[in-house]
């Protein structure tokens, strides 16, 4: 079974990107993505994920990518939270959303029987 961008979405950029961060983390570190939200700016996506981490960490996950330019990602940050913290989304106003496309990959370890690298 292919694991395909469809399937993850921006989620797994995301996570490829933040895992070269300091406090970064790997797809095979994610315990569950409990919330998320996206917006469309003309050519700009910007999107949030709430993740929670098999370690016991939960942090916010940023994301922003110009879709008309390069495609390439313009922003990720990550943002440690305590428990029911809820993250700065700074002025960017959101609806939050439960992201079940991700669950269903993420949770269901569906990537693990990918032949794709994921994280």
């Amino acid at each position: 079974m292919e694991l395909e961008s469809r399937d993850l979405g921006y989620f797994a950029e995301a996570v490829r990107i933040a895992a070269l961060l300091e406090d970064g983390f790997a797809l095979a570190d994610v315990a569950d993505v409990p919330s998320a939200w996206q917006t469309i700016d003309g050519s700009l996506s910007f999107m949030g994920w709430i993740v929670e981490l098999r370690d016991g960490r939960r942090v916010y996950l940023r994301y922003s990518v110009d879709e008309a330019g390069s495609g390439l990602p313009q922003d990720v940050r990550l943002q440690a939270l305590a428990p029911g913290e809820p993250p700065a989304t700074g002025d960017i106003p959101v609806a939050w959303f439960e992201p079940l496309h991700v669950k269903l990959v993420v949770c269901s370890g569906r990537w693990l029987r990918s032949k794709a690298v994921v994280g």
